[in-house]
């Protein structure tokens, strides 16, 4: 039985993909991506329509509050879990999504251990930041760890301050984790790419079909729940930039102009992760 993973930038097709794939293989589908998790936070991280849902088994999405915590770690014990589910009832997973690092991890087998969490650097990281340009702690991460800048998201304030200190703690890249110089037997890498226009063309549509389906409504909803718009999950892209529109500090426009821009700005983080996935069968998306 052979497993699929599929990678890709953002907004390339690779739900589309898929569904269409496990419909064919009659498998289920495992969401790698950070966002997709978390329940009411539908438009923004596009989740799979309702019906697509309905017609192949979807793992890994919708099963927590925007405000409990998950992680890389969560992501592989949860997806070691299904593994051993498959092997039993004979369904091929096809595992999709767009979060690098949780790519890379489960393809390697990343050891994910290192020095626990510094409370003092991460207060000291903190006190740095308060009235500072939202930039500060990725600018900083730049100067002293270049290669994990070019694949963390600038508003990922958890897992900057993460990578700063485990630069500062051991003096290596967090992207050095131990891991497999061999990518995993069981599965096969399907990754889709498309031309560096095409993929901005299609960003470009993914966020103003976004805001056309209620992404603001979906925020608004959220936060009249009670969720604090400090929250990691809301450092998902679209988010963040719809509180400032609701708290008067930014146009609507604005907004969908610089929810595009950070877009496209993730999407090439995303090829940067995935340069380096080994045995990758690469379709051109025209």
């Amino acid at each position: 039985m052979d497993n699929i993973f599929i990678i890709g930038p953002t907004a390339i097709g690779k739900s589309e993909y898929a569904l269409n794939l496990a419909l064919s293989m009659k498998g289920d589908i495992v969401s790698a991506d950070a966002f997709q998790v978390y329940k009411g936070m539908d438009i923004g991280t596009a989740k799979v329509i309702e019906a697509g849902q309905q017609s192949v088994k979807h793992h890994l999405i919708d099963i927590l509050e925007p405000d409990d915590p998950y992680s890389v770690v969560e992501f592989i014990r949860r997806s070691t879990s299904l593994l051993e589910a498959s092997k039993i009832n004979g369904r091929p997973l096809i595992f999709c999504g767009g979060t690098g690092f949780y790519v890379n991890a489960f393809l390697y087998n990343y050891e994910l251990t290192g020095p626990g969490e510094n409370t003092d650097i991460r207060n000291e990281l903190l006190l740095e930041k308060r009235g500072k340009e939202p930039t500060y702690l990725w600018n900083k991460l730049e100067k002293i760890d270049k290669e994990a800048s070019l694949v963390l998201n600038p508003n990922d304030e958890k897992r900057l301050i993460r990578a700063i200190e485990y630069k500062l703690e051991t003096g290596l890249s967090i992207t050095s984790l131990k891991k497999n110089e061999s990518i995993r037997s069981d599965f096969k890498v399907i990754g889709l790419t498309a031309e560096r226009e095409r993929i901005r063309e299609r960003i470009d549509i993914r966020v103003d079909q976004m805001f056309a389906a209620g992404l603001v409504g979906e925020v608004e909803a959220l936060l009249e729940k009670g969720f604090s718009p400090k929250l990691k999950a809301f450092e998902a892209i679209g988010y963040k930039e719809v509180i400032a529109y609701l708290e008067g500090s930014m146009g609507l426009e604005e907004v969908i102009i610089l929810v595009k821009i950070k877009t496209r700005q993730f999407a090439k983080r995303q090829m940067n992760w995935f340069k380096r996935v080994q045995n990758v069968e690469w379709i051109t998306i025209k």
